[in-house]
């Protein structure tokens, strides 16, 4: 086999595709150096409040993980497990909790679809009539605190439906898996807590080699909840400035139904700059497979750093509107040796050495510094009441 890689500059650029939902992540991938597989799932209501739930195997964006493959000694994903958990209430980051387990305490039956992350368990099964049920019950410790974040996480509705051999590019798979219908999420902690019932969407990504080795230079990606339709909008800038940008727009109907544009792309209305020098985007444009132009505007963004930006978003189009999410990513920027201990306060070891400053960044927003104060005196510290 030829390397295609040999003297080239730059990798050679991922291709942007869909893979089938039929077409299950190979659990062999868990143990092979520098790989990676996450199950995502994002909830808006009509308010814009809405939820990320990511759970995982060599989440890329952790500390640590990118370093060591740049330093040729990739590690499995399998040592790596980990669950992310953000709230977004009145357009501000109101809880969040990205938490590492210890690999023990991680399990995956692909078989029955059931996960274990400690004592939260994750469950996909399908209903009497066909649709399928996905539930997150959550039981979560939350730096510096004596309660733990529980509730449920719910979605309902059509595995999409996909048309092709859908394999797409073998080196990473993008595979939307539920979306236009509908979810909800019942969470507490203490004295915070959050009750959002909504549009949702869920997919999961896999690859077989670290994502900063793909050849992207950077990527956006958004997901619009209008009435009885998904649109989905994922535009990709290799790094290799001879290679063309590549767009993906998808539409999903409520019964799980997929089309595809024809000769798609999104055109980048408005930039600014974040505090960290990363490029953001405040409105886009794209079209639907019928042609018709789609306008999206960031309503708010809720997550920054030099590589991931995370924004809230509403998009209009043929006189409907909807909520959604929206994401930047720069994949050879993540892990930064000089931010690497920065990010590592935002993460919560489960039964491991952490940051005194990470109450600071994890659990609910209200009470945040009287919790630090409380890991210096070495003593939790319930939050301060809203």
């Amino acid at each position: 086999m030829v390397n295609k890689n040999v003297g080239r500059k730059h990798p050679e650029p991922l291709v942007l595709g869909l893979s089938a939902p039929n077409i299950p992540v190979d659990p062999a991938l868990l143990t092979r150096p520098g790989a990676f597989a996450w199950w995502y799932v994002d909830l808006v209501d009509e308010h814009g409040d809405g939820l990320v739930l990511i759970w995982s195997w060599g989440l890329p964006f952790l500390p640590g993980l990118a370093g060591a493959a740049r330093r040729g000694a990739p590690v499995a994903p399998g040592d790596r497990p980990s669950m992310n958990v953000a709230v977004y209430q009145g357009g501000t980051p109101r809880f969040y909790l990205l938490q590492e387990i210890d690999p023990q305490d991680a399990r995956w039956d692909p078989e029955t679809d059931r996960w274990e992350f400690g004592q939260s368990r994750i469950t996909l099964d399908r209903t009497p009539d066909g649709r399928h049920h996905l539930r997150v019950t959550l039981d979560c410790p939350v730096p510096g605190m004596p309660d733990r974040l529980q509730g449920t996480v719910e979605v309902i509705g059509h595995e999409r439906i996909h048309e092709g051999d859908g394999h797409g590019d073998p080196r990473h798979a993008w595979t939307p898996l539920m979306t236009a219908c509908p979810g909800s999420a019942k969470l507490r902690c203490g004295d915070w807590s959050a009750d959002i019932t909504g549009r949702a969407y869920h997919d999961r990504n896999s690859g077989v080699q670290p994502m900063h080795t793909l050849g992207i230079d950077r990527w956006w990606w958004g997901r619009i909840a209008l009435p009885g339709r998904e649109l989905i909008y994922y535009h990709l800038v290799p790094e290799d400035p001879g290679e063309d940008t590549q767009t993906l727009v998808v539409e999903v109907d409520s019964n799980g139904r997929t089309r595809l544009a024809e000769s798609a792309r999104v055109e980048i209305l408005d930039t600014r700059r974040s505090i960290y020098s990363l490029s953001w985007t405040t409105r886009l444009r794209f079209w639907d497979p019928d042609g018709q132009e789609v306008r999206v505007r960031m309503t708010a963004g809720v997550d920054d750093s030099p590589f991931y930006q995370r924004l809230l978003i509403e998009g209009t189009c043929g006189g409907e509107s909807g909520r959604g999410v929206a994401e930047l990513v720069v994949p050879d920027a993540i892990d930064p040796d000089w931010m690497r201990w920065l990010v590592g306060m935002r993460v919560h070891h489960a039964g491991g050495d952490n940051s005194v400053w990470l109450p600071l960044f994890s659990g609910p927003r209200e009470g945040r510094p009287g919790r630090v104060l409380g890991q210096l005196l070495g003593r939790p510290v319930a939050p301060a009441q809203p």
